[in-house]
């Protein structure tokens, strides 16, 4: 099962920056780390950015980091920066406020 959280083999939370608030970058997110079939979460911080945690395997982990450079159609991204997560994620990916 690809959304099992006993299947992750490596997390990372990565911060965006840019204008990544209030153009669907949330949405497109969920949408994009479901199809990938990761688990985690994505949601909006009060100073603007855009907080990704997440965990699965490294195919699907490079897949949305890549896209994470771009986002969606009506995003800016100016800068992506990535770390280690050390959360325990319930199966599926969700979004937050």
């Amino acid at each position: 099962m690809p959304n099992d959280p006993q299947n992750c083999t490596q997390q990372r939370r990565y911060l965006i920056c840019g204008r990544v608030q209030r153009v669907g970058f949330r949405y497109a997110t969920y949408r994009k780390a479901n199809a990938l079939g990761l688990s985690g979460y994505v949601r909006n911080l009060p100073d603007g950015r855009v907080e990704i945690c997440v965990g699965g395997h490294e195919e699907g982990l490079g897949q949305l980091s890549a896209w994470l450079q771009v986002g969606p159609l009506l995003a800016r991204v100016d800068k992506v920066t990535e770390s280690p997560c050390h959360e325990v994620f319930k199966s599926g990916f969700t979004m937050s406020d």
